[in-house]
């Protein structure tokens, strides 16, 4: 007697490459669900560009409550930024100061696939956060800050600081 059949081995839930494994490793199992819930829900209740502008403002609020202290130089800066994303285990940022403008790349940012959302939509989060953090540390007022891309594969997000 058989007390289970046996099912067929499919792996639903298998990552489809060794990247979408290492981000899915940085997202804390206790909060997949909530944040998956959540994501479902903004999405369905606002337009994509609405729940971009709900994530930069909660961007701006996580930045009000991790401050970055003030550098003196964009690497000082960068590497000011990099500790508060260690702390959090979101990534690391490069900061590149072109002349016109910073170009800033956030590498392994586990926000899309957490809030199983598109990468040019949770960007608004990391908007709102740099953007605060800027400003926190003395750049001026008539700048903003833009998401320029993404990776095809969701690791990089790119933005530009400057004149927009």
């Amino acid at each position: 007697m058989t007390l289970f059949k046996p099912k067929q081995t499919e792996d639903i839930a298998a990552p489809s490459s060794n990247l979408d494994f290492l981000l899915r490793e940085r997202i804390s199992s206790q909060w997949t669900g909530f944040l998956q819930a959540l994501s479902d829900e903004l999405l369905s209740q606002l337009t994509p560009q609405e729940c971009r502008e709900f994530l930069r403002s909660v961007g701006s609020r996580l930045a009000k409550a991790t401050p970055v202290p003030v550098q003196d130089t964009v690497p000082e800066l960068q590497t000011a930024i990099n500790e508060r994303l260690r702390a959090q285990r979101w990534g690391h940022v490069e900061l590149i100061d072109t002349g016109s403008h910073l170009q800033i790349r956030h590498h392994f940012c586990p926000l899309p696939m957490a809030l199983g959302m598109d990468a040019n939509i949770a960007g608004g989060l990391l908007e709102g956060l740099y953007e605060l953090w800027f400003r926190s540390v003395g750049a001026e007022e008539g700048l903003s800050i833009i998401q320029t891309g993404s990776s095809a594969d969701g690791s990089v997000l790119e933005f530009k600081f400057g004149q927009n």
